[in-house]
């Protein structure tokens, strides 16, 4: 499980400019539950949802997006890592 670190510092750094906390991505740490932990608003979290689409150049399925995958920065980071995997090889 080596997700690149540079992905989930950047998980950080956007959710700290999401919720106009730049300090909070000081506080995050692999297993900060950006839902529960966090607590984004609906339009947070669509705002959020589409700059990681932007910032890591993938494409999310929302029909088919399990939302278990915002249960930690960790599971996330891995989720893109996988992401721009699949897309680097169509």
């Amino acid at each position: 499980m080596n997700v690149n670190l540079n992905v989930k510092e950047k998980i950080k750094q956007l959710l700290g400019e999401i919720t106009g906390n730049p300090e909070l991505a000081e506080t995050l740490d692999g297993s900060t539950d950006i839902i529960n932990d966090i607590g984004l608003d609906s339009i947070q979290m669509i705002n959020f949802v589409l700059i990681i689409e932007d910032e890591f150049l993938i494409q999310l399925d929302f029909e088919n997006f399990d939302f278990e995958n915002l249960n930690s920065i960790d599971i996330l980071a891995e989720y893109i890592t996988g992401a721009q995997k699949c897309s680097d090889v169509s």
